[in-house]
């Protein structure tokens, strides 16, 4: 009895409700930062490939984003993908493309977020949050 009310618990939590909240979270920040992943895209390509380096450090543009994209993506999420298509069919990659490009709105926010802390609770905010302070 107990499993089949965990079974029903957690069919109702992954399924359609937290698809819902996630994607939806992702077109309200869309919408309320003004679809800043689209039109900040050529600026954001421009930095990525023609920056120089002129600041301290020995990192570049291009290796700083390739090292953020390995930390956010690694590679549960690339064996996620290719178990995805296995099972749903192409059509599967187009829903995550969808729901990649809404939630981008979040991860903008966040970005953001973490940059408005103030200097004395930088420290605080970073032991729970590992993004805050991007």
């Amino acid at each position: 009895m107990l499993e089949e009310w965990l079974n029903r618990v957690d069919h109702f939590v992954w399924g359609p409700p937290l698809l819902v909240l996630l994607v939806g979270t992702g077109i309200f920040f869309t919408i309320r930062l003004g679809l800043l992943q689209v039109f900040r895209l050529p600026l954001a390509l421009r930095l990525i490939f023609t920056a120089k380096n002129e600041g301290q450090g020995d990192v570049t543009s291009f290796g700083a984003l390739a090292t953020a994209l390995a930390a956010t993506i690694g590679t549960g999420n690339i064996v996620g993908v290719a178990t995805a298509i296995q099972i749903g069919g192409p059509g599967a990659l187009f829903w995550m493309w969808l729901a990649a490009f809404f939630w981008h709105g979040d991860q903008i926010r966040r970005r953001r977020t973490g940059r408005e802390i103030p200097e004395d609770r930088r420290e605080w905010a970073s032991l729970g949050r590992p993004d805050v302070l991007y």
